[in-house]
Parts: C-alpha cells; sequence; structure tokens
C-alpha cells in the first residue's frame, strides 16, 4: 500500500510540472486560442502559417491560465526569413504588455524549423495576469512557419 500511495504522488508531482503543449499538428490544444492581431494564420497546414502585416503579431492566449510568469519559458520551432522578431507577455484583461525578447533572427532559417527558446525568467515583470504571448514583427510584411509551441514547466 505504502508503495502505491508513493507511485500516485510520484505521479500528481510529474504531472503538477509536465511542460503544456499548446500546438502540435493542425490545432491550438488545452484551451489556448489565436489572439493574433494584423496577421492571417492558417492552421492547416501541419505548422501554423503566419502573414503579418506590418507590426502584426502572432498570439496565443489561455484565460484558464493565472499567469504565464509562474511558467519557466516557452519553446517553438520557427522557419521564415525574418529581419525582426520581438517576443513578450500580455495581459488581456487591461491590454498590458511586457517588456519583451529580441529574438536573434540571424540564427533562423527560411528553409527549415529552428526550435527558440524564450526565458520568461529574464522577462522583467510586474504583478499582473499575463495571459497571453505575442511574437510581433517590425515594419516589413512577413510570413513564417511557427510548430510545436510547449509552455514549459511550472518554476520552482
Amino acid at each position: 500500500m505504502a508503495f502505491l500511495r508513493t507511485l500516485i504522488l510520484a505521479a500528481v508531482a510529474a504531472v503538477a510540472t509536465a511542460n503544456t503543449v499548446i500546438y502540435s499538428g493542425q490545432e491550438l490544444l488545452n484551451g489556448w486560442q489565436d489572439a493574433s492581431t494584423y496577421s492571417v494564420t492558417n492552421y492547416t497546414s501541419g505548422a501554423i502559417s503566419v502573414a503579418s502585416q506590418p507590426y502584426g503579431s502572432f498570439a496565443v492566449k489561455n484565460p484558464a491560465i493565472p499567469t504565464l510568469s509562474s511558467y519557466a519559458g516557452i519553446q517553438l520551432d520557427i522557419k521564415g526569413d525574418l529581419t525582426y522578431l520581438y517576443a513578450s507577455l500580455q495581459t488581456t484583461h487591461d491590454n498590458l504588455n511586457s517588456n519583451g525578447l529580441l529574438i536573434d533572427v540571424d540564427a533562423l532559417n527560411a528553409n527549415t524549423f529552428t526550435t527558440v527558446l524564450v526565458n520568461f525568467t529574464t522577462l522583467p515583470l510586474t504583478e499582473g495576469p499575463w495571459n497571453s504571448i505575442s511574437f510581433q514583427v517590425a515594419d516589413d510584411p512577413s510570413y513564417y512557419q511557427i510548430d510545436n509551441i510547449i509552455l514549459l514547466n511550472v518554476r520552482a
């Protein structure tokens, strides 16, 4: 009986700190919703195709998550010929944006996916219900693809 209890507690702990898949395949999962602005997104090609107007963004939100700042970060695969890509957290409750991180677009490839990690611990965040993450382009129209979006486990 003690072994079974230990096994159950270990399984609960593993689930509590497990990564959350936001997108894989052809749909957003686990309550995530598209919150993109000035962008057209297509979910039918096996990866998310994003066509952004100048200053457009690809964004996902999940109202059920109290704050993304309690997570370690987000990982995604991206490909495209981008001149600028900026990641930030947002709150859909009062339209606040966090300070953001400039993604090294020189490391990206137009033809093959590159895994990108956005580390939330490097974002100086105030308290708030950060429930959306946004990837914004600059003043050029941009086309890129995103796949395998994963919210990384809760910080200790």
